[in-house]
């Protein structure tokens, strides 16, 4: 560990990354509702494929409305949730210049320190951990933090920090060194 901490010195990089567990959970119920999803999509094509005349008629249709189409609508919803997870708490990289996110289907380019907008603590109904949302001034990163920033009513680009990441405190200090009037109390 002590050898890793010089290296990231040496380079100037500090990354912070979610424990293992995190993603193990959330990749396993993204990989099995992707499953569902392609099966009852790949179902449903087939079934309409070899069976079209069961289709046009009025009681094949009522069929496909009341017991596959909401599946379907279940499946995309739970994947996209689960999706959305990963976007959310991405693990962070930073820098002397900047922070970078990473997640395992996007990579941000390096956002500027100055680019930070606000850091404020998100309150949760459960207080088991602390969650922070980090808004961002830049169009640097993808349009889906927008949809990240609405859920949270912050109306801008934004992520969220937990303290479950390894190295929080870490993070924060250097988030204050860079950026003090973030955390300036008013």
């Amino acid at each position: 560990m002590l050898e890793q901490t010089r290296t990231s010195e040496r380079s100037g990089k500090d990354q912070f990354k979610y424990p293992s567990p995190h993603f193990i959970i959330y990749g396993c119920f993204l990989l099995v509702v992707m499953l569902i999803w392609v099966g009852v999509v790949t179902s449903l094509t087939l079934l309409v494929w070899f069976n079209w005349e069961f289709f046009t008629k009025s009681e094949g249709l009522k069929h496909l409305i009341k017991n596959v189409i909401p599946i379907v609508g279940i499946a995309t919803g739970l994947l996209i949730l689960g999706m959305s997870n990963f976007i959310t708490f991405p693990n962070i990289r930073v820098n002397n210049d900047g922070i970078q996110l990473n997640t395992l289907i996007y990579k941000s380019q390096w956002v500027n320190w100055d680019d930070i907008k606000q850091i404020k603590e998100i309150s949760l109904s459960r207080k088991t951990y602390r969650v922070f949302g980090v808004t961002l001034k830049t169009n640097h990163i993808s349009p889906l933090y927008l949809i990240v920033g609405y859920t949270q009513m912050i109306h801008a680009r934004a992520f969220l920090i937990s303290d479950r990441i390894k190295g929080f405190e870490r993070l924060f200090e250097i988030m204050r060194e860079k950026r003090p009037d973030l955390f300036d109390v008013e």
